[in-house]
């Protein structure tokens, strides 16, 4: 599934990609909670993005942004 495209010739910024303790998942309001090492910080999910139900509450996750700070991805870290 693609879910982040470009234009040819046209480049966006690059991705982000942040490591936290997963608090919360919105899917009503299509937000995050990570808390990392610099406090809690909410994020917005990408609509088609919604598929983080196997990813339960309190994982260590790394999240990927796009150029507009919607979160895109999100990955369980390995412990």
């Amino acid at each position: 599934m693609v879910i982040d495209a470009h234009m040819k010739g046209q480049s966006g910024k690059p991705h982000r990609f942040i490591s936290g303790t997963l608090a919360s998942i919105d899917n009503a309001k299509s937000q995050m909670t990570l808390s990392t090492s610099g406090g809690e910080k909410n994020f917005k999910l990408k609509p088609e993005s919604r598929m983080f139900r196997d990813i339960t509450i309190g994982a260590q996750v790394t999240i990927e942004l796009n150029e507009k700070g919607e979160v895109i991805d999100i990955h369980k870290d390995k412990q």
